[in-house]
């Protein structure tokens, strides 16, 4: 008689699975697996990518379990996989996996400048990788305006805080107005964001923006740009008479005080100013026509951390959505103003009061917003001078007076300020109890509701009375947590009686 084998239907397995992606480049890599098992044996594998079979690899061609991908894609996903087959064309289905993203190109530098003298700004094609600490692997090259060789060095780089595009080189020595500098690079580790590797370069000029010093007390700003940034120097303080005035146009939305020259040795994470000549900045916004001013007094010094290269940019308006403030419980919030003055994120401390002005602002609560974190400023100063708000801020405080129909923020750093307007939320309700319980009242046209307790005045014009008369703008100096109605809303309103709640009915009603 005759026997038949038993056909083998019993796929290899994989005990312990791997697969590993190495020497990933633009265009390829080489991938190493473990080894599969078979009842009988192996003597194949297949290798995937993207889930379609692209190469089936003999064991008996094979010195290493390892294959070499090539025609990648410059940073592009890929997912690899491999499965193992017998003689029986049994094949697992199992099979150890791996994903990877290809190394991009390698990033072109496109621009290369100092604004400051303090820093080298190395703008790419496309974002990169943090390079802190790979400052040896750049070189600086330095002449100043008479041909003289000068010494300096590369202290330490880093990525832009904003711009991920820009590598900041931080220098020794400060470079000055009118000196000649170039920048090399040294093929290291230095990379995009991406995986490409920086290729070398040398002799790389900077295009040095680093102005004049001032030599007059008034700097206008021309409408070009071309001297939007105002340099403050030892040699400025002793040759220009205070105060110093800065006017800035409303289509320059750039423009900055350079103060590098006055700049301490850093000690640990702070830096220090030498004390600044009196500085006058108005700046011509779209809020108004009206312009921002700053001012900050002679003396002041200035303290921040250790990255800061010593730029003050002036006010400029930023987007009101650029901004979230929290709604207080029972109110609405509408942001009306944002106005950054300073260096972003990056705090600037003053030792005296710093005055901004906003122009029809008065009446409108304020804050300011650093890191996405919104602070109210609750401090209502006494007077609008510069011994009171120095007596009555503290380090790093803020406090504010409504002068006229403009907003003065008095404060001892700089940030994203914010103005805004907060509504009470209407609530309907029954007739109210005794004792400090709810009260509904329906208020005639034109009558104001106020906490009558309460004697800190604000100064505030209330809703629908910016055309009223003088008699009822006297009565609408109101305390800030008085409720506010229309004078044109006769709806039920239910209010609280602990403040003391009246009824003024103004003249002519």
């Amino acid at each position: 008689f005759t026997t038949t084998a038993a056909q083998d239907t019993t796929a290899p397995i994989w005990t312990s699975a791997t697969l590993t992606a190495s020497g990933i480049t633009q265009t390829g890599l080489t991938l190493t697996w473990s080894v599969a098992a078979d009842n009988i044996g192996v003597t194949n594998y297949k290798v995937y990518k993207n889930g379609t079979a692209i190469d089936i690899l003999p064991v008996s061609t094979l010195t290493s379990l390892t294959y070499d991908v090539s025609e990648l894609t410059a940073a592009t996903k890929y997912s690899f996989k491999v499965e193992a087959g017998d003689a029986a064309g049994n094949w697992s289905i199992n099979g150890p996996s791996t994903s990877i993203t290809s190394i991009g190109v390698p990033p072109t530098l496109q621009k290369n400048e100092t604004i400051s003298g303090k820093k080298i700004l190395l703008t790419f094609d496309k974002a990169m990788a943090d390079p802190k600490g790979k400052q040896v692997e750049f070189s600086l090259n330095e002449v100043d305006g008479d041909g003289n060789q000068v010494t300096n060095s590369i202290i330490s780089v880093g990525l832009n805080s904003e711009d991920k595009k820009v590598i900041e080189l931080t220098i020794k020595e400060l470079i000055k107005f009118g000196y000649t500098v170039t920048v090399g690079y040294a093929k290291g580790s230095v990379t995009a964001a991406d995986g490409g590797v920086l290729e070398t370069f040398v002799l790389q000029t900077v295009t040095n923006h680093v102005p004049q010093p001032v030599t007059e007390n008034l700097v206008t700003v021309s409408s070009d740009g071309l001297n939007k940034n105002i340099n403050i120097t030892e040699k400025t303080k002793q040759q220009v008479s205070d105060p110093i005035y800065v006017e800035v146009p409303s289509n320059v939305s750039d423009a900055t005080i350079i103060v590098s020259e006055l700049l301490n040795v850093t000690t640990g994470d702070t830096r220090t100013t030498n004390p600044l000549p009196t500085l006058n900045i108005n700046v011509t916004t779209e809020i108004s026509q009206d312009p921002v001013k700053v001012a900050i007094p002679a003396g002041t010094t200035i303290s921040a951390p250790a990255e800061w290269d010593g730029t003050i940019n002036v006010p400029t308006v930023k987007e009101k959505n650029t901004v979230t403030v929290p709604a207080v419980s029972g109110k609405t919030t509408a942001v009306e103003s944002v106005i950054e003055v300073g260096y972003g994120d990056i705090p600037l401390t003053f030792s005296k009061a710093v005055r901004i002005l906003i122009p029809g602002q008065a009446g409108k609560e304020v804050g300011y917003s650093r890191g996405e974190v919104f602070t109210p400023i609750n401090t209502v100063l006494s007077a609008d001078n510069q011994a009171t708000a120095d007596s009555e801020l503290s380090d790093g405080e803020d406090g504010y007076i409504n002068v006229g129909s403009d907003l003065v923020i008095w404060t001892k750093h700089f940030t994203k300020f914010v103005t805004y307007a907060e509504t009470a939320i209407p609530t309907s309700g029954g007739s109210g109890g005794g004792g400090g319980g709810p009260v509904t009242v329906t208020p005639p046209p034109g009558t104001i509701i106020i906490g009558g307790n309460n004697t800190e005045y604000n100064q505030k014009v209330l809703n629908g009375l910016s055309n009223a008369t003088t008699q009822q703008k006297q009565v609408a100096q109101l305390p800030s947590n008085a409720p506010v109605i229309d004078p044109e809303d006769t709806t039920l309103k239910t209010l609280t009686t602990n403040d003391g709640i009246k009824v003024v009915v103004p003249a002519g009603a």
